[in-house]
């Protein structure tokens, strides 16, 4: 990464949502995060739906690219 207009996002997948965060020269330039549910059928069990959880990276992702590109138009 040798220019400042490079960014680097992370993702950070947790138990009920996935966050992303988007940084440019060590600061945080754009961030966004969508939840999913984590369902207990029964005491003890915890189950989650790998599609949701995929679908809200792709969600958080596109997210702040968009919100991104909104603030640092090229």
């Amino acid at each position: 990464m040798s220019e400042a207009r490079d960014v680097v996002v992370g993702v950070d997948l947790g138990t009920t949502s996935t966050k992303a965060v988007a940084f440019a020269a060590g600061r945080v330039v754009a961030a966004a995060s969508r939840g999913y549910p984590l369902d207990e059928p029964e005491p003890g069990h915890a189950v989650q739906d790998p599609e949701l959880i995929l679908e809200a990276v792709r969600i958080a992702v596109r997210d702040v690219v968009i919100r991104h590109a909104a603030a640092h138009p090229a």
